[in-house]
């Protein structure tokens, strides 16, 4: 199995895990067997999207901060920009932001998977979104939802939280970039 190969396995893994409410003991020693992943989702921690007043380093608190929604959305994420880094970078971007907006509108961060969904199946073949959902052991019915009701209310977000949502993606964006290139994939 490739260098590649190995690394997808073990984000499936880890998807596989949260999206069947696993015990979160069980994710938290998949997730901190990933190479280079607790450090990605510490960095993310230690983002301004949290805005801690100090950083936090303890890795085994990663799943308690961020949760299993946002977790699995962002590996999903992970996912997505290791098979199809160039053929999805920007409209990866997009389909963050649009995550965000969601999570932001709704406030919930559990919203961000069908905000980024909603966006990034429009830069994929239907199958292979479904295959990858599958897999992740997300419902492919995700990429049928209608989501009107929330693209109305990310209408109403103010200017600041366009400009946080903007941050937010770039330093998103800019992680998962930085962390394939550590990987080398």
């Amino acid at each position: 199995m490739s260098k590649k190969e190995n690394i997808l396995e073990g984000l499936f893994n880890i998807l596989k895990k949260v999206n069947t409410l696993e015990n979160h003991n069980q994710v938290t020693e998949i997730l901190l067997k990933q190479p280079q992943l607790p450090e990605f989702f510490i960095s993310f921690i230690n983002s301004s999207y949290y805005n801690f007043e100090e950083n936090i380093n303890k890795k085994e608190n990663i799943l308690f901060i961020i949760g299993y929604k946002l977790l699995s959305a962002i590996t999903l994420s992970l996912i997505l920009y290791i098979l199809y880094k160039e053929k999805i970078k920007d409209s990866l971007k997009e389909a963050i932001k649009e995550g965000f907006r969601f999570s932001e509108a709704a406030k919930n961060e559990e919203m961000f998977l069908l905000g980024f969904i909603s966006k990034i199946k429009n830069n994929l073949s239907q199958d292979d979104l479904k295959e990858i959902l599958k897999r992740a052991h997300f419902s492919p019915s995700l990429i049928y939802t209608n989501n009107s009701n929330i693209i109305k209310m990310t209408y109403k977000l103010n200017k600041k939280d366009l400009e946080n949502i903007e941050k937010y993606s770039q330093i998103l964006m800019n992680l998962i970039e930085d962390y394939t290139k550590r990987l080398g994939v």
